[in-house]
Order: structure tokens, then C-alpha cells, then sequence
């Protein structure tokens, strides 16, 4: 049985939990139940196993790639109900830490109860919403895009476009794109099967040739957008179509609904910030982290002599709310260990209500829930009994992995034997400035020059967005990680700048080399206790397996491979490589 920790959906505070036993659908049980294993007269069903495979909210690529992961949540149900029986048997659910876990998991499930009724249920595309989407992709949409850092600009730009002034005139002045300021604002065609990106796919997919969106606030600054031609596409089957929207659109739908929700909650809380407390919070910030030596100049710790406070400046309520407050001393402990710098400046904006809820999101969710009277919710209490369950399985299991005894010599023998295994590969330091197009890098490659202005393009133009604030460092990469990558950078001195290189995904790459590594063998010492952990770890999954064999013979374990065969839908599949077929030949 592998461990799996529960998805946890609101985007802004990490909760903790597990499930495994069993399926984690919220949809209502069918009226007929397929069964696909039995365990001693327990059935498994169909809709445990998809219940599970929901969760990981992903398309796959083909019938066999879906069927094998269902095997496999089949397997790990399987393995957990053995494991149940036995938990059971010795008593487990008993136990102490149990008992205490489950007090633990219950408010955090019964805002994940909550998540589900306010924002999953609410951000879910309608098929009426889908048949919209279908519609409006039969033409693809081609751009202009205006990109500014001050919104009053912006602004001001917008009212003279729509006063009749030159797009591309204004563009080619104004925008802070250097690839499509050359090009007027040309940003070129987008539709099905060249998508924007999903901040922007909700917004623009009903301008029509000549209409105007925006300023759409982005995290490079302030977008205004053109639409300047419509042309026909083709779209794929309406079941693979629906199948990417969904998974395309939900999650950030369900991001902006989450935001909203808990801004509604905080106003319903009526949390409000006390402006005296935090300016007197914003003084403690700065005083309580100033070292003070005589005859050196002042210097500032992350850590704050919180001990120094009185009790009631400890108690000092900085925000309230209808049921509780956050003091003085609760925000500052939060402040440990961060530099002085990056500390907020508390006042009463949204920004600072929005980073002191979240240190009473938890207990202002969870009563929330209760007061809709979520704790009798049937669904609420499935889940929560199927955590507690998984955990007893894990607490069996682990119980079974500490019978194993290891002699520890077979580390260093191991090792002896195996001098292949312990080698550092060679590895290339880099950083990368993706794009789509292949003139995108040819052009930036012409302009930049140096280490300095490759790290400012790629904070700003690469297309890997998580990467700009890291000015697109990759880090070290090795040649299984990026062989394309590897190979182009293999050919660098440190301090080259290569490109374009293209990648198998049909994009485009410029990389600057920082450094080089070679191949190295690494010493007994830096591998030892990884080593023994890989080593113990196998002994106990050989003394798991004969475990479970021995299990699924004294109970009669059943499964019927046909019945989850059945829930292939094959139909979608030869769909959906049609559509990429298609998608081949367009490209050629």
C-alpha cells in the first residue's frame, strides 16, 4: 500500500489529511453498482476506484495509460482493506493516536466539505457553458496585446484606441514586449489548438474582429488586447473538446471562486484590523529585530525578541472578528526567522485583511461549515471515516516493516559490488528563455549580450511563468531531465548563450551556461545512509509481499478485470487521436 495524502483544495493554507480506502467521489452512488473485487465478501465498486482517479483532476493520453492507473488504485484498494482486517482485528481504531488524529483531521475535513458545497459545485462548467465554448472555438482569434507596468496608462491608452488611434502606433511606443513591439502589438493566432494562456482564454473568447479587452491585469503589469481577424478552425469531438475544457478551465475558476468565497466570509465575519494596534505591530517589527552594539553601527536579526512584550501588548487584539480576534503576538511569532526587508507593513488595505485571515482560516472555516450544518453531511462523514481508516492501515502497515531486521554490513557490500550505481552525472548549469516561436529566439539572441540582460529578458518574456521570478534558472540539469537542453549547452564554454534549441514539445529555447560539472564517483560516506534507507526499504517490501500473499490466501480476494475494462471508454480514444493526427498534419 502506498501513502497518499488527500488533495486539499483551498489554494492558501496547507491542511493535512489522507484517503485510500476507498473512493472519493462526491457524486451520488449509482443506482446499479459494478463490482470490479471482492475481499472476503466486501465489495469493491467501480465508483471507488473512479471516485479516487477524480481527485488527480488529469486527461490521459491513451486507453491503456487510463486502465493502468485504475489497476493501480485498484491494487492500492486492495492492499488497504487487507490491511483494515488486520488493523481491526488488533484493535486500532482504539488507539491513542488514532483517536487524536482523527481530532486533528475533522475540522480540516469538514472545510474541505465546505470547499466542495461554495466553491467546487459553483465552478463547475455547465454543459450549457460547454456548448457555448464549442461554439465560440469554431474561429480562431488573431491579437494585438498592449503591455504596460502602470494601470493609469493603461487606462489613458485604452479611451484612445477607443477613440480611433492606431493600435500598432501605440504598441510599438508604448508596450514593454520587446518581441511583438516590432511587430505592432502582433501577437498572431490563437483558438483550439493553439490556446492563451487561462487567465486570458475566459476573457477573450468572444471578441469579435475589432473589439477591445481590457486593462487585464497580469503579472507582468497591465494588457490591453485587439482582436483584428476571425478565422474558421477545426475542433475536435465534443467529448475530447469538453474533456481539455474542463480541465483547462476548472481549476482557475475555482481559484477565483475560492478568493471570493473567503472574501464573503471575512465581510459576513465582519474582520476588521485595528489601525492603532498595527501601527504599534509595525514599530515592534522594527524594534524588537535591532541589534544594538556601542560603537558599531545597528544592524537587524530575523528573529524578534518577542519575550520582551508585556502581556497585554502580547494580547494587543491587531484584527477582529465576530467570534474571535488575532493579537499582537500571534502575528509577530509568524515573523520568526523572516528577513526585516520582506516583512509587511501592516495598515487596514485589503492586502493586510486578506494575510491575517489565513491565521484564523481554519477555525473561522470550520465554524462556518458547522453553522450550515456540514458535520451531519454524509459525504463529510465518509471521507473523514476513510482517513482514519487509511491512517490504521498505515499504522498496520508500519507495524509489519518494523519486524525487518538489517545488518548493516550489506550497505558497504553493496556498495562494493555496485560501483556503477554511485556516480554523479555530468550536469550543466543553466538558464532558459522559452518561447513558441523559433524568430521569438532567433530575434532575442541578436539582442542580448551578456548574463545581465539575458536574466532581465527571461524574467519577463519566458513562457515558463513559474520560472521569471527566478529569471528563468533552471539549476543544474542533467541529460535525462533536458537532453535537448544538455546538448546545445555541451557545446558552450561558461558564459555562452545558445539557441534557438528546439524541444520536443514543439517550442523553442535560448539557454546562457553559468557552469559546468563533470561526472564524478561519489564517496561511501555521502551515500551510506541513503543506501541503508533504500536497502531497509526493500528488505520491508519483501517481507509486505510475502505478508499480502499470505493474506490474500486466507481471505478469498476476487477481482474482475473485465469490469474495469468496461469503463474505458475507447470510443474517446480513437476521438482523440484523430484530433491529433490532425493536429500533426496542420503543424507539417
Amino acid at each position: 500500500m502506498e501513502r497518499m495524502r488527500m488533495k486539499r483544495y483551498w489554494s492558501f493554507v496547507f491542511l493535512a489529511g489522507g484517503i485510500l480506502l476507498a473512493g472519493a467521489s462526491c457524486s451520488k452512488k449509482s443506482k446499479t453498482v459494478a463490482v470490479v473485487a471482492e475481499i472476503g465478501g466486501e465489495k469493491i465498486t467501480v465508483e471507488d476506484v473512479t471516485g479516487q482517479l477524480s481527485l488527480q483532476g488529469r486527461l490521459f493520453g491513451s486507453p491503456e495509460e487510463e486502465l493502468a492507473e485504475k489497476q493501480r488504485i485498484l491494487d492500492s484498494i486492495v492492499e488497504a482493506r487487507l490491511l483494515l482486517r488486520e488493523a481491526y482485528r488488533e484493535k486500532l481504531d482504539r488507539d491513542s493516536q488514532i483517536l487524536a488524529f482523527e481530532k486533528l483531521e475533522r475540522p480540516l475535513f469538514l472545510i474541505d466539505a465546505l470547499y466542495f458545497k461554495e466553491v467546487r459545485d459553483k465552478a463547475r462548467l455547465s454543459n450549457a457553458e460547454v456548448l457555448r465554448y464549442y461554439r465560440i472555438f469554431r474561429n480562431d482569434r488573431c491579437f494585438k496585446q498592449l503591455l504596460v507596468k502602470d494601470e493609469r496608462l493603461a487606462d489613458s491608452l485604452l479611451a484612445l484606441l477607443k477613440k480611433g488611434a492606431r493600435f500598432d502606433s501605440l504598441a510599438a511606443a508604448h508596450t514593454k514586449d520587446p518581441i511583438s513591439a516590432p511587430k505592432g502589438g502582433d501577437i498572431g493566432c490563437f483558438g483550439w489548438s493553439r490556446k492563451p494562456p487561462g487567465a486570458l482564454l475566459e476573457q477573450t473568447a468572444e471578441l469579435k474582429q475589432g473589439e477591445l479587452a481590457g486593462p487585464l491585469r497580469m503579472p507582468e503589469g497591465f494588457l490591453i488586447l485587439q482582436c483584428y481577424e476571425e478565422r474558421p478552425a477545426e475542433l475536435p469531438d465534443l467529448k475530447v473538446f469538453e474533456a481539455e475544457l474542463r480541465v483547462l478551465l476548472e481549476p482557475e475558476r475555482g481559484l477565483r471562486r475560492s478568493a471570493e468565497y473567503v472574501a464573503e466570509v471575512r465581510k459576513k465575519l465582519d474582520f476588521r484590523i485595528i489601525d492603532s494596534a498595527a501601527r504599534f505591530v509595525n514599530r515592534m517589527q522594527q524594534e524588537l529585530s535591532t541589534i544594538r552594539v556601542p560603537g558599531q553601527p545597528e544592524r537587524y536579526s530575523i528573529y524578534l525578541r518577542t519575550e520582551e512584550l508585556t502581556k497585554s501588548q502580547r494580547e494587543m487584539p491587531l484584527a477582529v472578528y465576530k467570534g474571535g480576534a488575532v493579537t499582537a503576538g500571534q502575528y509577530l511569532e509568524t515573523q520568526q526567522g523572516s528577513a526585516p526587508m520582506t516583512r509587511l507593513v501592516l495598515d487596514t488595505t485589503e492586502r493586510t485583511r486578506a494575510l491575517l485571515f489565513q491565521l484564523v482560516f481554519r477555525d473561522a472555516m470550520a465554524s462556518m461549515a458547522a453553522s450550515k450544518g456540514l458535520e451531519k453531511d454524509g459525504e463529510f462523514l465518509r471521507r473523514l471515516k476513510q482517513a482514519v481508516e487509511n491512517q490504521m492501515a498505515s499504522m498496520y502497515k508500519s507495524r509489519i516493516y518494523s519486524t525487518v531486521r538489517f545488518d548493516t554490513a550489506r550497505v558497504r557490500t553493496y556498495y562494493n559490488a555496485h560501483p556503477e550505481e554511485f556516480v554523479m552525472p555530468s550536469a550543466v548549469h543553466l538558464f532558459e528563455l522559452n518561447r513558441s516561436a523559433r524568430e521569438d529566439i532567433a530575434s532575442l539572441k541578436d539582442s542580448i549580450r551578456n548574463k545581465a540582460q539575458f536574466l532581465a529578458a527571461a524574467s519577463r518574456l519566458t513562457n515558463r511563468v513559474r520560472l521569471r521570478p527566478a529569471r528563468g534558472e533552471l539549476g543544474w540539469v542533467e541529460q535525462h531531465q533536458f537532453p535537448e537542453l544538455f546538448a546545445a549547452a555541451s557545446k558552450l564554454k561558461p558564459g555562452g548563450i545558445g539557441g534557438p534549441v528546439e524541444l520536443s514539445d514543439g517550442s523553442f529555447s535560448l539557454i546562457y551556461l553559468e557552469a559546468k560539472r563533470h561526472a564524478r564517483k561519489l564517496p561511501y560516506a555521502e551515500v551510506k545512509n541513503g543506501l541503508w534507507e533504500r536497502l531497509w526499504t526493500e528488505a520491508g517490501d519483501s517481507v509486505f509481499g510475502a505478508w499480502m500473499a499470505e493474506q490474500k490466501k486466507k481471505v478469498k480476494v476476487a477481482v474482475y478485470p473485465e469490469v474495469l475494462e468496461k469503463t474505458i471508454d475507447r470510443k474517446y480514444y480513437a476521438k482523440l487521436k484523430e484530433w491529433q493526427e490532425k493536429l500533426k498534419e496542420g503543424s507539417g
